[in-house]
């Protein structure tokens, strides 16, 4: 009897238990795409005629909303001239960075997954390799973009910062991401569909460790299968969408989250990047605006302008941040003695203060924006920005192997071999291996001679880290060729054979012929005369 009464009684369990799953219902939208856990709050502001710089400032920038400007790209020269046939024979020699595009969302360089190679390389497979430029804009292509009139005056002309290019085949998705500046899309090729969310909401968003240093970061979500059991809280995160069509452009506020869908043909656009401290100003500075009109790029309105014939950059910081860092460190008072500044900047140099006792607020306001731009340069560490990166992860006892192994037969060094060398056994880029070589290039004539091998080796190997990684001010104990075992030796042996290869290819052991820089110039002008 007891026996039965207790098989009723679980029998009775799991029919309640089966009742209660058969109520129990998914949260809308789990495993969908992002965006179909609740409908959308509507789209963003569109606007289809030109706006002032003072009201764009007013009601977007400054209150960081995001809006649509239609069409306002439409008079870029890119829009009509970038075909692959044009980007291929003008800038193909040109470096970029690409990622590769897997079956879930595009890998940007929020992931650090991006690959170096010519923008004619990345054109002549991209179709077939499934992937995309997420890079800065080469200097010589910026003579085919505009900065539109409500973004070229007044407080803007101090607030740009870089430009980027993106590119691939249609049919992609990001990842649900933030950027720390603002940012100016326009897209100049093909149709996107952009999900914002407001950085009021941001807490509703699980996001990964933050990896870029400049505060950009992703979403943990996977924007193809949202997981609304293990992130339940994103159920109730509200939304807006934008669509974009060719010649549009999309305001991004700094920190909003925003994925963005491509349609089946190329997609193409550019980023112009500016302060978002221009964002938090108590007022705008309406300087030349009546009469602003589209500029060009190339006019000297952006912080970082680097060459990019030979490698790079991505995800620069930006340096009004680390003037404001500065005022911030004053706490108030209008002057402090220089020493107590620096070490609550956490700097040594790089400021051109360094020499003073005292410094004060106004010696600060008038430091020129490079200022900044050098401690940035100093402190960057992202692998993906080789200007500094390489100074601090390369040992002295690395370059002067390097430089052992390429001295030429009258003691001065084969700046084409050093370049190989450089980028075959330590992966470095080439950009770096040509600056270094100018270091060493006293009288600027393309060569390095015994005697400036001799006199700047110091110097040079000063620039690199100890062992231990550290990097000091020049030592002159650190002339000495020290012992113990080549760190590079064990790839030696397969780097002579690829030596012998590129000799028999034409690297000369220097000639007037062999400057550093003749070949970029060459060609870097011959696209000037366009």
């Amino acid at each position: 009897m007891t026996y039965k009464i207790t098989v009723l009684f679980l029998v009775a369990i799991l029919v309640n238990q089966g009742n209660a799953d058969d109520n129990y219902k998914l949260p809308k939208g789990h495993l969908k795409p992002l965006g179909q856990h609740r409908a959308a709050e509507g789209h963003i502001d569109v606007l289809n005629e030109p706006i002032s710089a003072e009201e764009f400032w007013s009601k977007y920038v400054g209150q960081r909303r995001p809006v649509l400007l239609k069409q306002a790209a439409l008079d870029f020269p890119a829009i009509d001239s970038w075909t692959d046939d044009y980007l291929r024979n003008f800038y193909g020699n040109y470096w970029i960075y690409s990622a590769k595009i897997n079956e879930k969302e595009e890998i940007s360089n929020d992931q650090g997954h991006l690959e170096r190679q010519s923008l004619n390389d990345f054109i002549s497979t991209y179709v077939n390799e499934s992937k995309c430029i997420d890079s800065q804009l080469p200097q010589p292509m910026q003579r085919d973009v505009l900065i539109p009139p409500f973004l070229s005056c007044g407080s803007f002309t101090t607030a740009m910062i870089d430009v980027h290019v993106w590119l691939n085949t249609g049919n992609s998705k990001s990842s649900l991401r933030k950027d720390a500046s603002n940012t100016i899309n326009c897209l100049l090729n093909g149709t996107s569909d952009w999900i914002l969310i407001d950085n009021q909401n941001a807490h509703l968003v699980p996001m990964v460790e933050e990896i870029a240093k400049d505060g950009s970061t992703r979403s943990a979500l996977q924007v193809d299968e949202v997981d609304l059991q293990k992130y339940s809280a994103f159920s109730n995160c509200p939304y807006y969408d934008a669509t974009l069509a060719k010649g549009d452009c999309i305001y991004l506020p700094h920190d909003s989250l925003y994925q963005v869908r491509t349609d089946g043909v190329k997609n193409m656009r550019v980023s112009l990047l500016f302060s978002q401290s221009v964002s938090h100003l108590k007022k705008f500075n309406n300087q030349d605006c009546q009469t602003s009109k589209y500029k060009n790029i190339r006019d000297p309105m952006f912080d970082w302008q680097i060459n990019s014939h030979t490698t790079p950059v991505v995800d620069l910081q930006d340096p009004n941040l680390y003037r404001e860092a500065a005022f911030q460190a004053f706490k108030g008072k209008k002057k402090i003695r220089t020493e107590v500044l620096l070490r609550r900047l956490k700097i040594r140099k790089n400021l051109q203060i360094e020499n003073k006792n005292v410094v004060t607020t106004d010696e600060i306001a008038d430091l020129p924006l490079q200022s900044w731009i050098n401690l940035i340069y100093y402190f960057d560490l992202d692998p993906e920005n080789p200007l500094k990166y390489e100074y601090r992860i390369y040992t002295k006892k690395d370059i002067r192997s390097i430089i052992e192994k390429t001295i030429d037969k009258a003691g001065g060094i084969n700046t084409r071999k050093f370049a190989v060398f450089y980028e075959k056994l330590l992966s470095g880029s080439e950009q770096s291996a040509n600056e270094i070589m100018r270091k060493f290039d006293t009288n600027g004539n393309g060569k390095v001679s015994k005697e400036e091998r001799l006199s700047k080796l110091d110097e040079v190997l000063g620039l690199f880290a100890n062992p231990d990684g550290k990097v000091d001010e020049i030592d002159s104990n650190e002339s000495d060729i020290s012992d113990g075992e080549d760190p590079l030796r064990s790839e030696e042996t397969e780097l002579k054979k690829e030596s012998a290869e590129i000799g028999n290819q034409g690297i000369p052991e220097q000639t007037d012929s062999g400057s550093i820089n003749d070949e970029m110039n060459e060609k870097k002008s011959s696209r000037d005369e366009l």
